[in-house]
């Protein structure tokens, strides 16, 4: 898991830890960038901005 976190700039985070945990994003996103992800699910459950279940990830620092 280490060298995921040092290739993605540790974009592992806490944000992405804390959907799979609430069951929102699976354990394979850890493999992909925040961004990716909240892509990724708003894509496949045909979410908007504006709906109360679409992802918005953090920025990157």
């Amino acid at each position: 898991m280490a060298d995921i976190r040092t290739r993605m700039g540790d974009t592992i985070s806490s944000w992405t830890e804390r959907q799979i945990a609430a069951g929102v994003l699976s354990p394979g996103a850890r493999s992909m960038t925040p961004q990716d992800a909240a892509d990724q699910h708003n894509a496949a459950n045909g979410l908007e901005p504006g709906h109360p279940d679409y992802l918005v990830a953090p920025r990157r620092r």
